[in-house]
Order: C-alpha cells, then structure tokens, then sequence
C-alpha cells in the first residue's frame, strides 16, 4: 500500500510541475529573436500575442477537460483513469520536444492543447488516496500527501526547466527539459500499472456532452451562496494568472532574463507557496475573519503589482513574486474553504468541479486579453491584472454584506 500511495504522489507532482517547466522555456522561444520558433522580424507585439495564445490554449483546453477528466475516474476505475491522463501528458511532452525540434509554433500550440485537455490528474490521485483510506485519521494523512505531492511539482518543474535548459547542455536547451518531464511521466506510468491495484469498484456511465462543464457553471445560479463566493473568486484567479503567467515574459523583456533566471523566478515562487501551506496557513487563519483577511491579501496582491511595475529592478521583482506565492498560498485555500462551506456535504464534489471551472476559465480569460493587452502596451497588461483585483475587492465589498454569506465569511 506505501508505494501505491508514493505513486499517487508521484502522479500530482507531474501533473502539477508542467506549468513551472514550460512557461519560462515558452517565454524565450516566443519573446526572443534568436530562438527561431518565430519567423525573423516578427514584431514584439505579435510575439507577446502569440505567447498569450500558447498559454492561454493550454487552460481553455483545461477547461474543458476538466469535467471529463473528473468523472473519467468513476467510470473507468481510478487506475485507467490516471494512466489515461499521464498518457495525455506524455504525448504533449513528446509533441512539444519535436515542435521546438521543427521550429513550429502551430505544432507547439497542438502539444499544448493535448497537454491542458488531460491535465487535472490530481482529482483522480486524490480519490485514490481516499479509497486507500482505512478512516479518518489515516485520510488526513492522506491528503497531507496531496499537499506534499503539489507542494514538490511547484519547486520540481523550475528547477527541471532551468537545470536542464542552460547553456551546458547546447543544442538540447530548449528541448532537453521535455524529455526529462516525459520521462518522469513514464516513470510514473510504469510505478502505476506495476505496483497500483485499482481501489474503485463501482462504475458509473461516462456521458460526453458538450454542453456538461456550461450545465456545471450555470448551477451556480441556483445557488446563491456558492455563487456569491464564485464571483469574487474568478476575478482573483484572473489577478494572480495574470501575474503568474507574464511575469517571466517581464524579467525577460527588462533584465534579458533567460531560461534559468526565469526558472530561478518560478522556483521561489514554488517554495513560497509550498512553505506558506503548510503550518504558517494554520497561523494565518487564526489572526481574522476570513473576509479581513482575503481583503487584506487581496490589496497586497494589487500592491505587489503596483510595485513590480513601478520599480524595475531585479531584487524589487524576486521580492514581488515571492510574496505573490504568500498572498496565492493564502487566498486559494481559502476561496476553496469558502466553497465547501457554501454547500451541503452531499454537493462537495460538485462544487469542486466548479472550482476548477472557474480556476481555468480565469486563466483562460487572462491569457488571451493579457497577450493582448501586452501586444500594444506591455506593463499594461499587468494593469489588467490591478483591474481584476479591484473587482475582487468590490465584489467582495457588495456581495458578502448580504446575510445568507456572512456566517461563512465572518467566521474564524
């Protein structure tokens, strides 16, 4: 039974280390002159778009893989639903080695489609887990591990892009930190089918429609508290994606940052979120209310932006982005915390997926319009994301006057 759990940690760190591998090396290849994925005299505004278009791709797939991946668990049984994913992962790994490779950016964008459709491999871990689970006590420890896989696939994937992308490595740079990344897939894969017996017994019809992850949102309406925590909730998650997913394109623009310094970036960001969410939360919680303390995070994720426009140095920005990882290990969390007390035990899972939704709806959404705000005007775009916190603040402000929300929010 160890190893079975070690696999299902080792399936949330692949699945969570992909975004901090990729984003800088992506931030190169597209912002850069001399790496040749686009044609010579490509102008800087096309490119900023380009890179909004790769990542954001990635999350609009993710969106809608999302609730297919969720249920794909239930009817296929655990261990086929993760091999099928990892399968997913490995491939746009492979994909993404030869589109750099090939120098096509069409061929990347494809890679990067298959990678965000099968992404969400932790949902499935985490049910395994809880199978594995004998009672109540040894489920807390359990979902320690998820937290500890997640926490690891933070600090994993820059230190994978950055080692591995530097100059000792020349002519596999760009490249070689995919292989790495498929190959601890495949090993992941191989731990799965050789030591992981299936824990889920019942099966449940998958039903493909189209129309399931709107059907999913559009609930949110007849649930008024739920919805009163969504809305806060999406325009947080576009504050904070903005950020995460331009600030690499940031240190490359002002400090000719490459791969390994937008890496180091990535890491220190990692570290914070994983050290913030562990004991230093528990601390956290016990100073305020919830709603203080989300208002509070909230005008220092808008003052961190602020800064780090403000003040283009590189200390100032390190400094920046590491206290983003304080402000996020916070505010997710606790959004999350929010959600399960918006609802009933049975609809848990329900409003889960709804998390999820709304997490790569966001990102999604800051993608495209932060690439192409960023087209026309670069530090602009980051103003979108002081914008999006601004509506955090007011929506929170409005929303969570109301009665039916004020016991989940006022409560410590």
């Amino acid at each position: 039974m160890a190893i079975a759990k070690a696999a299902m940690v080792l399936v949330i760190l692949v699945d969570v280390m992909g975004q901090g591998l990729a984003f800088p090396i992506f931030s190169v290849l597209i912002l850069s002159d001399s790496a040749g994925m686009l044609a010579e005299g490509t102008s800087a505004a096309n490119r900023q778009a380009l890179y909004g278009l790769l990542v954001g791709v990635f999350f609009l797939f993710w969106f809608f893989g999302a609730i297919y991946v969720s249920r794909l668990s239930d009817s296929v049984g655990r261990k086929r639903g993760v091999l099928i994913c990892l399968t997913g992962t490995l491939a746009g790994y492979l994909l993404a080695f030869i589109a750099i490779e090939m120098s096509s950016f069409w061929l990347l964008l494809l890679s990067r489609a298959i990678t965000g459709f099968t992404a969400g491999n932790q949902p499935i871990a985490q049910a395994a887990l809880v199978d594995l689970s004998r009672d109540d006590a040894e489920k807390a420890r359990n979902m320690g591990l998820v937290m500890l896989g997640a926490g690891i696939g933070l600090v994993a994937g820059p230190l994978i892009g950055g080692l591995f992308s530097s100059s000792a490595f020349a002519g596999l740079a760009l490249t070689l930190p995919f292989l790495v990344g498929a190959a601890l897939v495949a090993a992941t894969m191989l731990l799965v089918m050789v030591f992981f017996q299936e824990t889920s017994t019942t099966r449940v019809p998958l039903s493909i429609h189209p129309s399931a992850i709107f059907t999913l949102l559009w609930q949110i309406t007849k649930r008024p508290v739920v919805l009163k925590v969504a809305v806060p909730y999406l325009f947080y998650m576009m504050c904070f994606i903005t950020f995460y997913v331009f600030f690499d394109n940031a240190l490359e623009r002002w400090y000719g940052y490459g791969t390994t310094g937008q890496s180091a970036a990535m890491f220190a960001l990692g570290v914070t979120l994983a050290v913030t969410s562990t004991p230093a939360l528990q601390r956290i919680n016990a100073l305020a209310p919830p709603r203080t303390l989300m208002v509070a995070f909230t005008l220092g994720a808008l003052g961190l932006i602020a800064l780090f426009v403000a003040v283009q140095q590189p200390v100032v920005s390190f400094l920046c982005i590491t206290l983003m990882g304080v402000v996020h290990a916070y505010m997710y969390p606790a959004f999350l915390g929010l959600f399960s007390k918006a609802t009933s035990a049975e609809d848990q899972g329900w409003v889960m997926g709804v998390a999820v939704a709304l997490f790569t709806l966001a990102s999604a959404i800051a993608s495209f319009i932060g690439g192409l705000i960023g087209a026309a005007d670069f530090p602009a775009l980051f103003g979108f994301g002081g914008v999006a916190a601004l509506v955090t603040l007011a929506t929170i402000a409005w929303l969570w006057r109301r009665e039916d929300v004020k016991a989940i929010v006022a409560d410590r």
